[in-house]
């Protein structure tokens, strides 16, 4: 081979348009989940995602952890391609229910009261 820097160079270029397509499709599966309200604090490649076996077929495959827009955290697998806007998710499941912020001040609870009250005159 008499210019071995041409092969150096593509297979470089590869490398980095693979980062670079890669980091293209986990930004659209994260703006998938904020869209909805989420924030993902975990998104990790996966090579194996329940119900897709020998489906990949130049798709992404993703393991991610997030907390939806109602503070629950939830775990996920989706599946995301470089060529389309789709993002596809399977397997979303709680791994702990949203917190659900009580108050305990009087004033709050005397107030909801008086909502709660109207509302059901309003109804009748």
């Amino acid at each position: 081979m008499e210019h071995p820097i041409f092969l150096v160079i593509a297979v470089i270029v590869a490398i980095v348009l693979q980062q670079v397509a890669n980091r293209i499709v986990r930004n659209r599966v994260r703006s998938s989940i904020e869209s909805s309200g989420g924030e993902v604090y975990s998104l990790r490649r996966s090579t194996f995602v329940p119900g897709w076996l020998g489906r990949r077929k130049r798709k992404a495959l993703f393991r991610i952890l997030y907390v939806d827009r109602h503070g629950g955290r939830r775990k996920a697998y989706c599946k995301a391609s470089f060529w389309s806007e789709d993002v596809y998710f399977t397997e979303d499941s709680a791994i702990e229910p949203p917190r659900v912020k009580q108050s305990e001040s009087p004033e709050d609870k005397a107030r909801l009261r008086n909502e709660m009250d109207l509302l059901k005159r309003n109804q009748k």
